[in-house]
């Protein structure tokens, strides 16, 4: 029989999902599917996450979302095994493609809108194939580097940036606050999404601590 993949610090529904248990299963699965960039099989964790990318980047949490539910709505026409989906592990490949394409492709955002939803759909096959090729070992976000990494080397981005135009920080002999610590642990948090916001940071954690406060 199949190998079906694993990606998570939880797979079944935990107390804290008990809100979210009557939303509509696509929409749970959608969720899942944000949580599950950060191991977190929970809907809960997934709105909280969304949340978090809503006050850094509202666009690009947009997008976020435009892309898990794409990757998951394909995963469903492609007939792919329905506990996977359910568990979000098609989703969360098409969620971080929305936030890439959100940041580095130079275009409108209804065109970004349209790479998101082709790349996160074509992220959902990709993962379907590379599981069962890489098995028993996990793709985790192979199918998302591959989808990004083939546009921004059709798009080019970065093609006209020079290396002069890089402005050096300034050296400073001033300590670094408790404050700007603290914001600054946060910040890289919400930087696995491509934010920079010691909130979003905050909320993101809030998000992993709702499933599993030790991974927090």
């Amino acid at each position: 029989s199949p190998v079906r993949p694993t990606r998570s610090l939880s797979s079944e529904a935990s107390d804290n999902d008990a809100a979210f248990l009557t939303i509509p299963p696509f929409a749970s699965e959608v969720l899942r599917g944000m949580g599950q960039v950060l191991f977190c099989n929970s809907p809960l964790s997934g709105a909280l996450i969304m949340g978090g990318l809503c006050v850094g980047d509202p666009c690009l949490a947009g997008l976020a979302l435009v892309g898990s539910a794409s990757a998951t709505a394909t995963a469903h026409a492609a007939g792919v095994d329905k506990g996977v989906i359910r568990d979000g592990l098609m989703g969360y490949n098409g969620a971080l493609v929305g936030c890439a394409f959100s940041v580095f492709l130079p275009y409108t955002i209804e065109l970004q809108a349209l790479a998101t939803v082709t790349g996160s759909a074509a992220s959902a096959v990709l993962a379907q194939k590379l599981g069962g090729w890489t098995a028993p070992v996990p793709q985790w976000t192979l199918a998302f580097n591959i989808i990004a990494l083939a546009a921004f080397a059709l798009v080019q981005p970065f093609g006209e940036a020079q290396a002069e135009d890089v402005q050096q920080p300034e050296e400073s002999g001033t300590e670094i606050s408790v404050a700007d610590w603290c914001g600054g642990l946060f910040s890289g948090v919400s930087q696995i999404f491509v934010v920079s916001n010691p909130l979003s940071g905050l909320l993101i954690l809030g998000g992993i601590a709702s499933i599993s406060p030790l991974a927090a």
